[in-house]
């Protein structure tokens, strides 16, 4: 007998149709705790940042339910979805609680309280590139440069001791497209143990050959897992959707940088180096953590983090919101005079936006 039935029975025949009762949401205080904690030891201007997450519309609002986007989002700074649904989502508060339900019992000390900080980059392969000078730069020492300030508060580090070899990949030939691809899970298990690098330490790496997740699936631009504390992504020259066999270069071939290429790389590298710290994908806000089927529309989702997914990054980080966002400002200049491209563009704009709705200087930016 169903639930349901049984339902029936003790109840004399009548069906009960349960609702949804948002009990988080009775007021605008408890509904921006569930979304992003409590913002009590940051400044007025970094809190009306973060209560843009009221903005956002979640399955459970009711239909009359209306939040004054003008009031909380005067810029139009952050987009949100239709709506966010029950399963998939993650809060701030369910962030927060992933450490204590994964940590020991009884112990004290969870890795949100005390985390490590410290990341290494780790060119595996030769790339190709006609030019390989962003400014006085290396790209493989931009990219580091940008994951330090994207990531502010982190150590990152460049290590080029190793070669994809010697981490004893699983390859295979994609079935359309005759490319060589690499096995992500593979590199899980023995990025800490072949580099030598310790498993408390966070590892992200970077590859010129394709990536594949699983045999029934065709490409994928990266992966990371918190678990294992490190990720992969790669150029993605090669994906199935768009590959065209004419026009296709070799394997081999140089790759010209261009401002569209650098904006694809830094996306995922991004994308996937939060994965490391437990943010799961968004589904509030258009946001660097959406998810993504394809290479168009991976590159086609903005640079940065929405409000909720924000609050989540600054918790482990504890960097301070508006000097973070200047240090990125100076880089994507930087990049933009170089290598301009349109996203870059519409990046450098919308930081200027948030730091003109963040003007106040001195600011207390506490961690909480």
């Amino acid at each position: 007998m169903s639930v349901l039935q049984i339902c029936k029975s003790i109840r004399g025949g009548i069906t009960y149709k349960p609702r949804t009762m948002p009990c988080c949401l009775q007021s605008l205080g408890s509904r921006r705790r569930y979304l992003v904690g409590d913002l009590g030891n940051y400044s007025p201007t970094v809190q009306a940042l973060f209560e843009i997450c009221l903005t956002c519309r979640l399955k459970e609002d009711q239909e009359d339910s209306i939040f004054d986007a003008s009031r909380h989002d005067p810029g139009n700074l952050f987009v949100p979805l239709p709506v966010a649904p029950f399963y998939g989502r993650q809060t701030f508060r369910m962030w927060r609680a992933s450490f204590d339900l994964t940590s020991l019992p009884f112990r004290k000390n969870t890795e949100l309280s005390r985390p490590v900080k410290k990341l290494h980059f780790l060119p595996l392969e030769a790339f190709h590139l006609k030019k390989d000078k962003i400014g006085d730069q290396t790209f493989v020492q931009f990219v580091c440069q940008f994951l330090c300030v994207f990531f502010s508060g982190l150590e990152v580090n460049v290590k080029n001791d190793n070669e994809v070899a010697d981490f004893d990949p699983i390859e295979r030939r994609h079935r359309e497209t005759g490319r060589r691809q690499f096995l992500v899970s593979k590199f899980y298990t023995n990025l800490h143990s072949v580099s030598g690098l310790p498993n408390s330490e966070y590892i992200v790496a970077l590859t010129w050959t394709d990536l594949y997740p699983s045999e029934e699936l065709n490409f994928v631009l990266g992966e990371a897992s918190h678990w294992h504390k490190c990720g992969i992504f790669s150029f993605g020259r090669f994906e199935p959707q768009t590959f065209d066999h004419e026009l296709a270069p070799n394997e081999e071939s140089d790759l010209e940088l261009t401002g569209d290429i650098i904006w694809k790389m830094l996306r995922v590298a991004t994308h996937e180096t939060c994965h490391l710290f437990r943010l799961k994908h968004c589904v509030f806000f258009s946001c660097a953590m959406n998810a993504s089927g394809s290479v168009t529309e991976a590159t086609t989702q903005p640079m940065f983090l929405c409000p909720i997914c924000l609050r989540k990054l600054q918790r482990f980080l504890g960097f301070g919101i508006t000097e973070r966002y200047r240090a990125l400002l100076g880089l994507c200049e930087v990049l933009q005079k170089e290598y301009p491209s349109e996203k870059m563009g519409k990046a450098i704009e919308w930081l200027q936006k948030v730091l003109q709705f963040l003007h106040t200087d001195n600011n207390f930016e506490g961690r909480i």
